[in-house]
């Protein structure tokens, strides 16, 4: 079971995030649909963090 919720550690890990939670699946899949779109044509040479926060 890979569910991170599960983790003993799930409430340290989600502490570490901006947000304070988990990421959806859709919310990365939104990042993925914008970057595989027309509208971001001109993103190039970067890195696209969607991580609640937990980089920053």
């Amino acid at each position: 079971d890979l569910n991170p919720a599960d983790n003993p550690m799930a409430d340290v890990i989600r502490g570490f995030t901006a947000l304070g939670r988990y990421g959806e699946a859709e919310e990365v899949a939104a990042a993925v649909a914008f970057l595989a779109s027309a509208e971001a044509a001109y993103v190039t040479g970067t890195q696209v963090h969607v991580d609640g926060g937990f980089t920053s």
